[in-house]
């Protein structure tokens, strides 16, 4: 069971407990159980938000239930239990779950619960807090920023980042490879960002460390055509980059899904996409985001 005992703390910690730390120095114990986790995300949400409306109050205890819930269902893939509880101690982590119950608290749905959840076992899995500085900065801007502008990361993450991936053991063609990687293109990544974007923020998320730049101070080393010409079969012959996107241009006739996500974040031309390119701290959210999503593994 839960104990609190005022702003200090005085508890015995069995050997399998491990210790979270609210703001005002509070410790708590817990053995680590799903009704204990969501015990203690329950107290830390108690001492950030002790004055609220009883039906606000309700929601937001709602939705830290649930988060507690997503990062108990993920921490439990750890297949180190005694680092977990070590880290699970580190005040460094009980830092960043407080930030992260200060937000779920706050937005309740509309919060990014499941990528912070992502995050924070990330945190976790990892040996020490010294050079993990960036990890740090994602959980933290992953608190003011929206699920639109995570899944515009995803999508710039994927389409620059990522591909299928090939058995090592089995040994695949050139030419067929190609043709699997124009399908990722023309409709793996339109199915799983799933929903058209609204037009993002580009100085904002420059400013919060999201993107690299904008407004075409830096861009993408290779640009996105030039990315799709190299690893697939599909040739553009007419089109290029800095041409508006229209129903009718060659980039859009071929890629149709990805032509209509890119003009839903407010970019009208491709050239615009590569000039918005994302930062360590936006890849680290965007991978988050694709694994809560079960779409990367391992």
């Amino acid at each position: 069971m839960t104990k609190i005992f005022g702003d200090k703390q005085q508890a015995e910690a069995s050997d399998n407990s491990f210790i979270a730390q609210s703001q005002r120095d509070t410790i708590v114990h817990v053995g680590l159980s799903y009704n204990d986790v969501k015990e203690i995300f329950t107290d830390l949400h108690e001492r950030n938000f002790p004055v609220l409306r009883e039906e606000a109050r309700q929601a937001s205890i709602s939705a830290i239930q649930d988060y507690s819930k997503m990062f108990f269902d993920r921490i439990g893939k750890i297949e180190d239990y005694q680092k977990v509880q070590s880290r699970l101690s580190n005040p460094d982590v009980q830092a960043a779950v407080n930030t992260s119950i200060m937000h779920v608290g706050r937005m309740t749905e509309k919060s990014n619960a499941q990528v912070l959840a992502e995050l924070l076992a990330k945190k976790i899995e990892e040996e020490q807090d010294s050079g993990n500085y960036l990890l740090n900065e994602a959980i933290e801007v992953s608190t003011s920023i929206d699920m639109n502008t995570i899944r515009f990361a995803a999508l710039s993450f994927a389409v620059m980042r990522l591909g299928p991936s090939f058995q090592s053991n089995i040994q695949v063609p050139d030419e067929a490879k190609k043709i699997v990687y124009a399908d990722f293109f023309v409709k793996t990544v339109p199915g799983f960002i799933k929903e058209d974007g609204k037009p993002i923020d580009t100085s904002y998320l420059t400013y919060k460390g999201v993107l690299a730049g904008a407004g075409g101070l830096l861009r993408y080393s290779t640009p996105l055509v030039e990315v799709i010409t190299k690893k697939t079969n599909l040739v553009f012959e007419e089109y290029k980059s800095s041409q508006e996107l229209t129903p009718d241009d060659e980039f859009t006739k071929k890629l149709p899904g990805l032509s209509r996500l890119i003009k839903s974040y407010g970019f009208k031309t491709v050239d615009d996409f590569d000039a918005a390119p994302l930062s360590m701290i936006g890849v680290i959210i965007a991978d988050a985001y694709l694994r809560s999503a079960g779409i990367l593994t391992g």
